[in-house]
This record gives structure tokens, sequence and C-alpha cells, in this order.
């Protein structure tokens, strides 16, 4: 069995979470530009994809997933934020895009784990994680929204 720790972002782990919010949105090979406009909204503290936002995984040694979850109460303030900036760097419009998450509920935005890692129970543990944060927080529901079009790999 794969020992998995789990501890909260640090800024240094901008890098990490933006490759792994990219590649959980579907941009399988990113250009270097992208990547460096992600890692600017990570190291944001005020946006949905924030460092403070995310749980990361770590195992022999490395980090080898993260998840990047918030309470509902949150979001519209951040969307306010985060969807003119990926407009403005990137040229996508989200601002038509229903609200993925509500006051009352902890939303899991992005989980990743790397390839290698998957079916150790891995992605489990940090959901469980954000389950345990939402109890917490008293936040009776966790929402997580799954992309059809994705392939889900359960650990």
């Amino acid at each position: 069995m794969t020992k998995i720790f789990l501890r909260p972002a640090a800024i240094g782990d901008v890098a990490f979470i933006a490759q792994a919010i990219l590649e959980a949105v579907g941009f399988e090979n990113p250009s270097a530009k992208i990547v460096e406009r992600q890692i600017a909204l990570c190291l944001r503290p005020d946006v949905l994809y924030s460092w403070r936002n995310s749980t990361m995984a770590v195992c022999d040694d490395q980090i080898v997933g993260s998840l990047t979850a918030y309470d509902g109460r949150r979001y519209c303030r951040m969307r306010k934020v985060t969807f003119p900036l990926i407009q403005e760097m990137c040229g996508v419009d989200f601002s038509d895009m229903v609200d993925e998450t509500r006051a009352g509920e902890y939303y899991i935005d992005s989980l990743y784990v790397l390839p290698q890692y998957r079916k150790r129970g891995i992605a489990t543990t940090l959901i469980r994680n954000g389950i345990a944060k939402a109890r917490h927080l008293r936040i009776p529901k966790v929402t997580l929204i799954v992309n059809p079009k994705k392939q889900a790999v359960v650990d």
C-alpha cells in the first residue's frame, strides 16, 4: 500500500497546481505561455484556482496529486475576479457559464493525480480530505462536476 501524506499547498507548489488544472480541463500539452498564465492565476489569493484553495498529495517524497476546492460562499466573489482575468490572459470567455457551486456547498474544482500514481487510492484520499474540510466548515454538501468527455479513473 502506498503511504500518502496530505498537506496544504504552499506558494512553491503553483507550477504543479497550474499544470494539474490545465490537464484537468483538457490541455494535454499546453504551451509554455499558457502554463505561465495559469501559474500567474494560481499565485493570486483571490481567484478560484489559487494555491490557497489547494491540498497536495505527497508519496515517495514527491508531489503526486492535488485537489483544488473551496467554500461556495466565496464562489461569486472569486468568479468575478477569475473569469475576467482568464478572458484577458487567454481570450477565453466564461461569462455565460452556469455557476458551478453556491452557498451551502463545498466545491471540488480540480482533482489531479500523476498518471504513474493512479489506482493507488490517492484521488480517493484527496476527495475524502475535501469532504472532511467541508464538514469542518459545517457545509452540508460537497459537489464535483465530472467532464463526461474525459475518462474517469477510479482508484
